[in-house]
């Protein structure tokens, strides 16, 4: 499948933002590897202490391979 063809594919789907050339990469490899079975963007919100100062993070992306992993 030419890069195109893809890229029309995914706009079908719906509309991505990506903000930098990494999360692009990291996108088309999960989305073009036949061993991911299913993914789920920003899955999980946490809280933790650093330094004395509450903070949160956003995982960027859960993936679920064939294999399990």
């Amino acid at each position: 499948m030419e890069l195109l063809d893809f890229k029309r594919k995914q706009s079908r789907e719906r509309n991505i933002e990506l903000y930098s050339d990494l999360e692009f990469d990291h996108w088309l490899t999960v989305k073009t590897n036949q061993e991911v079975i299913t993914y789920c963007e920003q899955p999980l919100k946490i809280s933790y202490v650093l330094k004395g100062q509450l903070r949160t993070s956003i995982f960027d992306m859960w993936i679920l391979n064939r294999d399990g992993s």
